[in-house]
């Protein structure tokens, strides 16, 4: 203990307030209406006035600027927000003393812990980072602070695993070693959860069954047993399943349908990335929310757009798939652009035939999703009669590149599934295609160009070369408003890297710097109230391009 003398005993009585400064410390000592003693930090965690300049209701202390209220016998936040630091108190002679020293930091931080998750739940970004910056300068590294989101989301999301498992993932290698510098990046993640779960408390959930084999849990999912889904799953993470069994069982349920437009599996491949910095319980909470979303999601294979390609691919699926020779898989890359549906399952299956391995036609695939993305008309995404916007044609990019890592991994047979997802997610995007920019190279600042929203000179920038570690900096940067705008901003821009890395091919890369020199329309009020309109007067729904 560290007791200093703060204020003389007979000086504080009957509600006055003191401030003054000991040891660094700005201190307010003062006495509630009943006579008690307090001592709290004298600056308002909102905006750093000073909490002398307020007055004292009962045990109530009030900031008279913004008027936040705080609890004085534990600094708990009662209006507005965080809470303010408390200090003991005693009197000793005519002296009263506060206790100066630092709280162990298991006291601080599960209640500066609890204040993040409060901000969450009221989606306050600013509360998020104050007390993020905290824990940050306490000492806490900061990627357990964005597993710690992504393991929030995983238990309290309302319908399972969001963007916030990606988004936590892919700053995870970002954030290392920055100190409380990495505020900013997890900025970003707390945006997003907020966006996500804000008003939601952790959903109820069945207690934890060590019990069942994988099968067990993909009946689950194909059932929409939700409860029991999340229950197996969590059980058994609980009770010590490794990281590659717990993945092979995502990736299996995954690879039986085609799920909402690709997230689980891209969500299934983030997870090496968030292990490692995930406690036991946090894991659990991870692929418990993985299981709900699996459980909820729509089965797009089973929609009339998709179908008819899911039942040709059926004859397929059996087949040998040798994976001895490198043939050239040109064919397949322009067929999954352009092909008729029959002929594009053709070339899939002559790669095959002619003995590509899995990986190869994954890396395919992917640059053909690559320049699905570089062909996107921008006018689709302005179009308010329209859905398709910039994410649904990224999503073909990262989902490619999931699948691409997928099989890397998973020797089990039902990866040739998501070889077939790939292509036909990749094809289907086609009616959102306009004429491909010239990507000739051109001496200019690609990133300056980006930041002047200048998408023509950004590309032929970045043709002639780019800053790769700018690049990405720049992609979860303040550019988009939409917190799920910069989750696909950054997750487009990591995946077209690791394009490039597995291929050489840049087609990605300059994809994703159209895509983020593109300035865009991120809220449509109006738009949305004419869709409403349309839709109540004559039954006119939303007009799709590519489903």
């Amino acid at each position: 203990m560290t007791w200093r003398a703060v204020a003389l005993a007979d000086d504080v009585k009957d509600g006055q307030l003191h401030g003054l400064k000991v040891d660094g410390k700005l201190l307010l000592v003062g006495t509630t209406d009943g006579g008690q003693l307090f001592c709290v930090e004298n600056v308002c965690p909102h905006e750093g006035y000073p909490l002398s300049q307020g007055y004292v209701q009962g045990t109530t202390l009030t900031c008279a600027w913004h008027n936040w209220k705080f609890d004085v016998r534990d600094g708990a936040g009662l209006l507005g927000g965080e809470g303010v630091r408390t200090f003991d108190v005693r009197v000793r002679g005519e002296h009263v003393e506060a206790d100066l020293a630092e709280p162990p930091l298991e006291v601080a931080l599960p209640k500066l812990q609890a204040s993040v998750d409060a901000s969450i739940e009221r989606h306050d970004v600013g509360r998020g980072c104050r007390d993020a910056a905290r824990m940050l300068t306490l000492g806490v590294d900061p990627r357990t602070l964005l597993a710690g989101l992504a393991a929030h989301d995983g238990r309290t999301a309302e319908y399972g695993t969001t963007h916030c498992l990606p988004v936590t993932a892919d700053l995870i290698p970002l954030a290392a070693g920055r100190g409380v510098d990495a505020t900013g990046i997890l900025a970003v993640a707390l945006d997003l959860a907020g966006r996500n779960c804000r008003r939601l408390r952790p959903r109820v959930r069945s207690v934890p069954l060590a019990r069942g084999d994988e099968a067990t849990f993909l009946r689950t999912i194909e059932d929409e047993n939700v409860a029991l889904a999340e229950a197996i799953v969590r059980g058994h993470v609980r009770a010590g399943m490794t990281l590659p069994e717990l993945q092979q069982w995502l990736l299996a349920a995954s690879a039986a349908h085609f799920t909402d437009f690709g997230h689980h599996l891209i969500y299934v491949s983030k997870l090496p990335a968030l292990a490692p910095h995930l406690e036991r319980e946090q894991l659990a909470d991870v692929a418990g929310g993985l299981a709900v979303s699996l459980a909820f999601a729509t089965r797009e294979d089973t929609l009339p757009y998709m179908r008819a390609w899911f039942r040709r691919w059926e004859a397929e699926r059996e087949a040998p798939w040798p994976e001895d020779a490198q043939p050239d898989l040109s064919p397949l890359t322009a067929a999954a652009l352009d092909a008729a549906p029959k002929d594009a399952l053709a070339a899939l299956t002559a790669a095959r035939d002619a003995g590509a391995t899995a990986v190869a036609v994954a890396e395919a695939l992917a640059v053909a999703a690559a320049h699905r993305l570089l062909r996107f008309d921008p006018a689709v995404a302005e179009n308010p009669d329209v859905a398709e916007d910039w994410l649904w044609a990224s999503h073909r990019l990262t989902f490619a590149v999931a699948v691409r890592e997928a099989v890397a991994t998973w020797g089990d047979r039902r990866r040739f599934d998501l070889l077939h997802q790939s292509l036909v997610f990749t094809r289907t995007g086609r009616g959102m295609d306009g004429p491909a920019p010239s990507v000739a190279p051109r001496a200019g600042d690609a990133i300056a160009s980006i930041e002047a929203w200048d998408p023509e000179a950004a590309v032929a920038g970045a043709a002639a070369g780019y800053d790769r570690h700018a690049l990405v900096e720049l992609s979860w940067q303040d550019r988009f408003e939409d917190p799920i705008q910069v989750a696909h901003a950054l997750k487009t821009t990591l995946a077209a890297i690791q394009l490039h890395d597995w291929t050489g091919d840049d087609t990605g890369v300059l994809a994703a710097v159209r895509m983020l020199a593109t300035r865009r329309r991120e809220r449509r009020p109006q738009a949305q109230a004419r869709r409403a309109v349309r839709w109540v007067a004559d039954g006119t729904r939303i007009k799709k391009l590519t489903q």
